[in-house]
């Protein structure tokens, strides 16, 4: 797997972090997880922003207006496509995410539907998901489902489109953030 740049080497904001393999127990598949230290927490809406390889998935967020939900709510886990799996959307699947001129999304209700599949509650760490394949719930009632028995090549599914987790997680004070390389926006949006 690579390697992201954790929150401590963002140009933008420096947050002095700790790595820590056994808080979350992934050591056993050789994933390291950066835990802001409590001095320096950052909820999860601001640890996004502050990873460039986040920031996309952070400013539809707050174009949204759910910001305010990911900054005080939680605990939850999030499966965030990197600005990567964002920049490479076929053009269909562009005007569903893309702001019209004025800064106005032609449909906001399908793009907070596409966030909201990403998201469920509770704290799930690669301890709790290692060597088996899981379902959770999302927010809007989607299942995603986690394949961890390969642990080489985690797979993340939600509404049938399956991505990879990439890099790092990412532990803010209210939220686990699990990068990933793919994002249907048509899958993610059949309700």
């Amino acid at each position: 797997m690579t390697g992201y740049t954790n929150l401590a080497d963002t140009p933008s904001r420096r947050i002095w972090t700790k790595t820590v393999s056994a808080v979350l127990g992934l050591g056993m598949i050789g994933l390291v997880a950066t835990v802001p230290t409590a001095a320096h927490a950052a909820d999860a809406l601001a640890t996004m922003l502050a990873n460039p390889n986040l920031t996309k998935w952070a400013s539809w967020i707050q174009d949204t207006g759910m910001g305010p939900a990911a900054s005080k709510n939680g605990p939850y886990t999030t499966f965030v496509p990197t600005n990567e799996a964002i920049s490479i959307l076929p053009q269909k699947d562009i005007k569903y995410i893309s702001p019209e001129t004025g800064g106005a999304y032609p449909d906001a209700s399908r793009l907070i539907f596409v966030l909201r599949s990403h998201v469920v509650m509770g704290l799930h760490p690669m301890s709790e998901l290692a060597g088996k394949r899981t379902t959770l719930k999302s927010l809007n009632g989607k299942p995603i489902i986690i394949d961890a028995t390969n642990p080489a090549s985690v797979t993340i599914t939600t509404a049938g489109s399956m991505a990879h987790l990439v890099g790092e997680p990412i532990m803010s004070d209210n939220a686990l953030i699990y990068p990933i390389d793919k994002l249907d926006v048509t899958a993610n949006t059949r309700r």
